[in-house]
C-alpha cells in the first residue's frame, strides 16, 4: 500500500506542475520524505492537509487524486496505530 501511496503522490506532483500550480512542491517534499524512509511523516503530512484541495485551486482530476492519497494515508495509519 505504500507503494501505491507514492505512485499516486508522484502522479499528482506532475499533474499539478505540468499545470504551473505551485503546490506541487509539498508533493515533491512528500516524495523527498518517502526516499528517505520517513513514511509515517509523510502520512502526518498528508492527512491534516485537506485544504489545500480549495487553496490551491485543484481541478477534478487532481482532487479525485488527492481524495485516494488521504485515503490510502488514512488507512496506513490505523493499520499501524502511528
Amino acid at each position: 500500500m505504500e507503494d501505491e501511496l507514492r505512485t499516486k503522490i508522484s502522479i499528482l506532483k506532475t499533474l499539478l506542475e505540468k499545470r504551473g500550480n505551485k503546490s506541487f512542491t509539498f508533493f515533491e517534499k512528500l516524495l523527498f520524505d518517502f526516499d528517505k524512509g520517513l513514511v509515517e511523516e509523510v502520512i502526518k503530512s498528508i492527512l491534516p492537509s485537506y485544504a489545500i484541495v480549495q487553496y490551491a485551486a485543484f481541478n477534478y482530476e487532481e482532487e479525485t487524486l488527492f481524495d485516494a492519497i488521504w485515503n490510502i494515508a488514512d488507512k496506513l495509519k490505523k493499520d499501524s496505530r502511528l
